[in-house]
């Protein structure tokens, strides 16, 4: 299957690339390499801009150079912002002065974005000296991990055996829903320093409830989609909650139903109440990067399900509650306008802070959020015309051009990328 719609990152990535290679060429004082190979998308994270105390969320991108022969990593968002840059020698990140995140989850970011850009090949290719010379070691973690291994299994069936009316099986709907139609996301993208599969923690609530032949694990590369409740709900009776339902599929063609367990609806009221403009009017949302235009009434309200992920406090320490949401593609909506890649229908991560959930009449009600859409694999081709337009850019990019991209993107993609940069540059 094409990865039309990852183009836009690998725009963002490449656009970095010719950048800093053209800075390094008018560096004077230090000899720059940048290492195209070993420059990658990062993954979803959300950070705070100290001097407004706005929160952003954004992708981030690793640049890998050499500076004078020494490698320095640097973390730009997609818009070119300075975020953190790290020299290998001391091996300590540095967070630029006007962002403030977390350091932990930085560091767990950038380590799951070089993990997940691993190819299979690359991780077996030690040679067969060195295999042998870790004999030994491999046996003895091998015989550990076998030992962990039967303990957790056993545990888990003492689990399974306790609450196996609480953990219903979950059946393989591959030959009852067809998903090519529907948006793709991968679960082993990294949002926040985890993966998406980790965060939805597939693997722990969806052990024992499987159909025979389908293991927890086969979904790690698989993807998230959603389809009608109602047509689920025609063909098994059973009624949701939501206008639509999450369901995940392998490599293999299975698909399951993430049901309440996994992912508890919320009642985002109905199609006519005010209150969802209003609440989507308090909600920063970005699409391709950009904010996206909030509603003036409740005609104008593209939500159609909300999705909260449980136990997010307590697995992984955030004051924060996370949630997915269903929109309406706004062309379709407006214009009837069906999208080019077929996907009428957008998945963003919602995040808020615990204390923004408000209550009305004991009706929870979810403001203030800060919500990214997320990018299917199967987006558009041909390319949009914004697409196109960067793309012959890009193309014909020469060093003039590159100083006039500069003027035009003072405030958003050079000037404050790489003014800042300057000033790290001198540091190192």
């Amino acid at each position: 299957m094409a990865r039309e719609r990852n183009i836009s990152n690998e725009q963002i990535l490449y656009l970095l690339i010719n950048l800093r290679e053209e800075e390094a060429k008018k560096d004077p004082y230090t000899e720059i390499v940048v290492n195209k190979e070993e420059c990658r998308e990062l993954g979803l994270f959300n950070y705070k801009i100290k001097e407004t105390g706005e929160k952003r969320v954004s992708r981030l991108f690793l640049i890998s150079e050499t500076h004078d022969g020494e490698p320095v990593s640097i973390i730009y968002d997609e818009k070119g912002r300075l975020i953190a840059w790290k020299d290998q020698e001391t091996e300590k990140l540095q967070i630029a002065q006007d962002i403030e995140l977390e350091e932990e989850r930085i560091n767990r970011q950038l380590e799951l974005g070089i993990e997940r850009t691993k190819s299979p090949a690359s991780s077996s290719s030690s040679s067969d000296t060195s295999k042998a010379g870790e004999g030994r070691d491999l046996a003895d973690k091998e015989h550990e991990e076998k030992e962990k291994e039967e303990e957790k299994n056993q545990n888990e069936e003492n689990v399974k055996t306790e609450n196996n009316e609480e953990r219903p099986k979950l059946p393989n709907l591959a030959n009852e829903i067809n998903i090519d139609d529907k948006p793709l996301i991968e679960l082993d993208q990294v949002i926040n320093g985890y993966y998406l599969w980790e965060i939805l923690q597939i693997e722990d609530k969806l052990e024992g409830r499987l159909p025979d032949g389908i293991s927890e694990r086969e979904f790690r590369d698989g993807y998230l989609t959603i389809v009608p409740s109602s047509e689920l709900e025609a063909k098994d009776g059973k009624p949701r909650k939501a206008e639509d339902t999450f369901v995940i599929s392998n490599s293999k063609g299975d698909i399951i139903e993430l049901d309440e367990q996994i992912l508890q609806p919320k009642d985002i009221g109905a199609k006519n109440d005010p209150r969802r403009a209003e609440d989507e009017r308090s909600n920063m949302r970005y699409n391709d990067g950009e904010e996206v235009e909030r509603p003036d009434s409740n005609v104008d309200a593209t939500r159609t399900s909300l999705y909260q992920i449980p136990d997010i406090g307590d697995k992984f320490s955030v004051g924060e509650n996370w949630f997915l949401g269903v929109d309406q593609n706004k062309e379709y909506m407006e214009r009837s306008e069906r999208p080019i890649a077929g996907n009428t229908k957008e998945i963003s991560f919602v995040q808020v802070e615990r204390d923004n959930s408000k209550y009305y009449e004991s009706e929870e009600r979810i403001q203030n959020t800060l919500e990214y859409k997320l990018d299917p694999i199967n987006e558009p081709e041909p390319l949009t015309a914004k697409e196109e337009k960067k793309k012959e850019e890009l193309i014909e990019r020469d060093a003039n051009e590159v100083a006039n991209v500069r003027e035009d993107h003072t405030q958003e993609l050079v000037d404050k990328c790489f003014s800042r940069y300057e000033d790290l540059r001198r540091t190192l």
